[in-house]
C-alpha cells in the first residue's frame, strides 16, 4: 500500500476527522472507535530482514506476490507467526526492540501493549530499507469560537477587534503543562499562559507538543491589559505590567493527551468557559495526524488556503528534531496560483524576520501584542509600511525555548545561558528548512529572499548567513551586536558574497555598544564591495536606547524625534536581488 492510499484510509477526506476519531467522556478520558486492525494474541515487534528493496537488487520476488491475503496467513507466513517463510534467518520476536533500531535501517514493527498494531505501520510492511521517520510527540491544539468570546468578553464594546484581532482583551490557555504556565508546585501562572491569535472566524493556537497519555488540566482565561509596553523591558518594567493586568478565569477543563504522532484539536465553546453555568461540559476534541497540522521538510503545506492579505501562526518539525512555531504573513493581491503564463513569471520578495530576546507569537510578550515589528503593524496598524503590506511574504519564526535557563526563553542559534553557550548547529537547520520550505511552496522571487533580525535577532542574522552563504540576497540588522565569537572569520564571510547589509542602531545603546557594531561596519566596507549602509541616530524615548523596532519598522512617527525608515528600508530590501 502505498503512503497516500494510506493516509487517505487513515485520516479520511480532507477537513474531516476520517478513521482516526476520538473523543473524550465527561470524565475526561478517551473512548476510542475500534478503527484499527486486532492481531490475536500478544503482540511483540518484529524485524523483518531483509528489506523489499534488497531483495529485488538480489533478483528476488516478494514471497507474498501473486498470493491472497488467506493463503498467505495459510502458508504460516502471518505476522504472527514464526516466520519461517519471511526469512530463513530471521530469529522470530524482537523481545528488546519497540521501535526504530537506530543502528539498522530495516524496519521494526512497534509493539502497542492494547495488542493492536501501531498506526505508523503500514498493514503491507511495504517500506523501503532507507525509509526512516523520526519519532514525532503527541500535541494538543485549541479553539475557541465565536460565542464562547461572547461569553468571555461580556458585552460588545469589550470584545476584541475582528478586523485586526487587537483590542483591549486577548484569550490565553493556562493549565497544568509548563507551555500552559504550568509549575512544579501544581500553581498555575496567567502570566506565562499561551496566547491565541484570532484567524478569522475563530480564536486558534499552535500545536502544543508534549508525551503521549499525560492528563491536562487547563482553563481559558481572558487578559484585560490597557495598554502595549513594546520594547525590551526591565525585569521590574515587566513586573509593573504584570500588576497592571486583569484575569478573568473560566471553568477548570481536563483531557488526555493523544498518542505519538497525533494531534488532539479541542474546539472551546460557550458552554465549556462560562463559570456562571451550572451545566458546562468537557469539550469536543477531534483527533487528526500531526502532518495535518504541522508543517514538514518532506509534506506539503498544510495552510494553502490562507488569504492574502492576512497572518496565520503554524508549527513545523525539522529534521533535526527541532520543533518551530511561525508566523507567516501573505502580502495584499497575493495568488496562489498565477491568472496566466505571464503572471507566473513574477515571483514576491520573502523577508524572514528574527525577533529579539524573549519575544514569542504565542506567549508573554506577545509580539502581536506588545512589539513596534511587522507582527503588530500588519494587523491594521497606519505605521505599517505600504511595501511591507503589498509586496512582501514575512515569515517570523519563534526562538525555541530553552530548558537548560530555566527562564521560558532562548538564545537563536545558541543552546545555555548567553556567555557560556554553545551553538545550537539543530536550530541552524531547523531555520534553513523552514526557510525553504516557504520559499519553495509560495511564489516567492529566490533571487530576493532577505532575512532582518533585531537585537539578539540580529545577532543569528549575521551568523546564519556567514554560514549559509547566498542563502539571503540582502540583511537589515536592527540594533545588532556580536560578541560570542571572533569579528574576523564574519567579516570575510560576508564579504566573500558580497552581501548588501544595513544597519541600523542608536549611540546610546546601553544593551548592545554602538561602537562594536561601528567597527564591524568599518570592516565590511573595508573588505566587502557591496553595499553597507549605517543608520545612526538618539534614542530619547527609551530608558536603555535599545528601543529600535520602531525605527526600522514604522513608515512614520508622530513623534518627530524617531527617525522612522520603515518605508525606505522595505523598498531597499525587496530591490536587492
Amino acid at each position: 500500500m502505498s503512503r497516500e492510499a494510506w493516509h487517505k484510509r487513515r485520516v479520511g477526506p480532507s477537513g474531516s476527522p476520517g478513521k482516526a476519531h476520538r473523543s473524550v467522556n465527561s470524565e475526561g478520558k478517551w473512548w476510542i472507535r475500534n478503527v484499527r486492525k486486532e492481531v490475536g494474541g500478544s503482540q511483540k515487534s518484529c524485524r523483518r530482514s531483509p528489506g523489499r528493496r534488497q531483495r529485488r537488487e538480489q533478483g528476488c520476488e516478494s514471497p507474498r506476490r501473486g498470493k491472497p491475503d488467506d493463503a498467505w496467513r495459510d502458508s504460516g507466513n502471518s505476522l504472527a507467526s514464526d516466520h519461517s517463510g519471511w526469512d530463513e534467518n530471521c530469529s522470530g520476536w524482537d523481545e528488546n526492540c519497540s521501535g526504530w533500531d537506530e543502528n539498522c535501517a530495516e524496519h521494526v514493527c512497534r509493539y502497542v501493549p492494547n495488542g493492536s498494531w501501531d498506526s505508523s505501520c503500514y498493514s503491507s510492511h511495504d517500506w523501503l530499507v532507507d525509509d526512516r521517520i523520526p519519532s514525532k510527540p503527541s500535541g494538543i491544539r485549541f479553539r475557541l469560537d465565536q460565542d464562547t468570546a461572547q461569553v468571555l468578553c461580556g458585552p460588545s464594546w469589550a470584545w476584541p477587534d475582528t478586523r485586526t484581532g487587537t483590542g483591549p482583551m486577548r484569550p490565553r490557555i493556562v493549565g497544568n503543562l509548563k507551555e500552559l504556565g504550568g509549575g512544579d508546585d501544581d500553581c498555575w501562572d496567567p502570566q506565562g499562559g499561551l496566547d491565541l491569535w484570532w484567524e478569522g472566524d475563530c480564536w486558534t493556537s499552535t500545536v502544543i507538543s508534549l508525551d503521549p497519555d499525560v492528563d491536562v488540566e487547563f482553563c481559558v482565561v481572558r487578559l484585560d491589559q490597557g495598554e502595549s509596553h513594546p520594547g525590551l523591558m526591565q525585569p521590574w518594567q515587566r513586573v509593573e505590567m504584570h500588576d497592571a493586568r486583569h484575569f478573568t478565569w473560566g471553568p477548570k477543563l481536563k483531557l488526555r493527551s493523544p498518542r505519538a504522532g497525533e494531534v488532539a484539536e479541542v474546539f472551546l465553546r460557550a458552554s465549556n468557559c462560562d463559570c456562571r453555568s451550572a451545566s458546562w461540559a468537557s469539550p469536543p476534541v477531534w483527533l487528526r495526524c500531526r502532518e495535518e497540522l504541522v508543517a514538514g521538510p518532506d509534506r506539503p503545506l498544510p495552510w494553502s488556503d490562507q488569504p492574502p492579505g492576512t497572518q496565520r501562526c503554524f508549527t513545523f518539525d525539522a529534521s533535526s528534531g527541532t520543533t518551530l512555531k511561525f508566523s507567516l504573513y501573505l502580502p495584499t493581491g497575493y495568488k496562489h496560483q498565477p491568472d496566466d503564463m505571464y503572471d507566473d513569471m513574477e515571483g514576491w520578495p520573502l523577508v524572514v524576520f528574527l525577533h529579539s530576546m524573549h519575544g514569542k507569537i504565542e506567549g508573554d510578550n506577545n509580539l502581536f501584542f506588545e512589539s513596534d515589528t511587522a507582527l503588530r503593524l500588519l494587523q491594521g496598524d497606519e505605521r505599517c509600511p505600504a511595501t511591507l503590506k503589498r509586496k512582501c511574504i514575512f515569515l517570523a519564526p519563534q526562538c525555541p525555548i530553552d530548558a537548560e535557563r530555566g527562564d521560558a526563553a532562548g538564545v537563536w542559534l545558541r543552546r545555555g545561558w548567553y556567555e557560556d553557550s554553545q551553538y545550537d548547529e539543530e536550530v541552524e537547520v531547523a531555520l534553513v528548512e523552514l526557510t525553504a520550505l516557504v520559499r519553495d511552496n509560495y511564489r516567492v522571487d529566490w533571487n530576493r529572499v532577505t532575512i532582518m533580525g533585531s537585537s539578539m535577532g540580529a545577532y543569528a542574522a549575521l551568523e546564519l548567513t556567514s554560514r549559509r552563504p547566498y542563502l539571503f540576497s540582502a540583511a537589515v540588522l536592527v540594533a545588532a551586536h556580536y560578541d560570542l565569537e571572533p569579528m574576523g572569520p564574519l567579516v570575510l564571510k560576508l564579504a566573500d558574497q558580497e552581501l548588501p547589509m544595513w544597519f541600523i542602531h542608536a549611540e546610546n545603546d546601553n544593551v548592545c555598544p554602538f561602537e562594536e557594531v561601528e567597527v564591524l561596519v568599518q570592516k565590511l566596507r573595508r573588505y566587502s564591495r557591496a553595499e553597507i549602509r549605517l543608520t545612526r541616530y538618539e534614542d530619547n524615548w527609551s530608558g536603555q536606547g535599545h528601543c529600535a523596532d520602531r525605527v526600522a519598522f514604522w513608515a512614520f512617527s508622530w513623534d518627530p524625534a524617531v527617525p522612522a525608515c520603515g518605508e525606505e528600508v522595505f523598498l531597499w530590501l525587496t530591490s536587492r536581488a
